[in-house]
């Protein structure tokens, strides 16, 4: 029996069933493969709209990541004084212009590497990056959002020989990022988060810790799960779609490592991160 997969009047394919035994399909059957005809079209809609999203969220992605920092930057220009004095007023709206884009881009950086790295196939080129130098830029770039909570930020290295991997560094380094900002977010006024990077054998170990209000046991593997907020932090106003851990460990486990959390509530988190010094695969996930 051939039952035609169609849409409208356009023919997509054909699905076909045969039977080793020479008997006549009943109708009950030929029905049934009519259902499936009409949820291969169903799929394949969605699976169209799907790879149409990702194709405008990329055009996206070259526009607003560049828009947003730059208000960013003017806004800290009014703030450093350079284009004139500002009231105690003025310095209140314009702090909070500058922490509401930054906060923006991350969150939009988030949704769009969460989105594009969901079933792409593009590829991306490895080369031999200094892992300690990536985790001393994530933490330069986001030394004022530290400031500004108030939480020290400290940074721990190991020889520079063991920290040369083969990797694709604007992920590796987009992981370190969002793990920070995870870490400045439930850490409180006064506290201190250290990260480090260390040669673990064929290993790079990229650790964040902090002395935040940690995680419980029974939440710690829901934490990686897209849009996720374990029950006992939503009473604390944190920005962001709950994305950041998501797609730290995509990018780290992409590269054929792993991500592991420890410790307790109220006292702190460490989140570990192991990666082959030497990758196998040399395929790009992110345009």
């Amino acid at each position: 029996i051939a039952v035609p997969v169609s849409r409208g009047n356009e023919v997509l394919g054909a699905l076909l069933v045969h039977s080793k035994a020479c008997r006549t399909f009943s109708k009950a059957e030929e029905d049934y493969m009519s259902l499936i005809a009409a949820e291969c079209i169903i799929a394949y809609e969605r699976a169209d709209a799907a790879l149409r999203s990702r194709e405008r969220l990329a055009k996206v992605a070259h526009e607003l990541p560049q828009v947003l920092p730059e208000i960013w930057l003017i806004a800290d220009l009014l703030l450093q004084g350079d284009i004139g004095q500002l009231n105690t007023a003025q310095r209140r709206e314009i702090q909070w212009i500058s922490e509401s884009a930054w906060d923006a881009n991350r969150v939009l950086t988030n949704l769009i590497e969460a989105v594009l790295v969901s079933g792409s196939s593009r590829r991306h080129s490895f080369s031999s990056h200094n892992v300690g130098a990536l985790v001393r830029r994530v933490v330069n770039t986001m030394s004022q959002t530290a400031a500004l909570k108030g939480v020290e930020v400290t940074v721990t290295l190991g020889p520079d020989e063991g920290l040369q991997a083969d990797i694709a560094g604007t992920l590796i380094e987009s992981a370190i990022r969002n793990l920070l900002s995870n870490a400045l977010k439930f850490t409180q006024p006064g506290g201190k988060v250290e990260v480090s990077a260390a040669a673990v054998g064929d290993s790079i170990l990229i650790e964040v810790a902090d002395n935040g209000i940690g995680i419980p046991a029974s939440e710690r593997a829901a934490v990686f799960e897209a849009f996720y907020q374990v029950p006992s932090h939503r009473s604390i106003r944190v920005d962001g779609l709950g994305l950041g851990l998501t797609v730290a460990r995509d990018f780290i486990e992409y590269h054929g490592g792993r991500v592991e959390v420890t410790g307790e509530e109220r006292n702190g988190s460490v989140f570990r991160c192991y990666i082959p010094r030497c990758q196998q695969r040399h395929e790009e996930i992110l345009a």
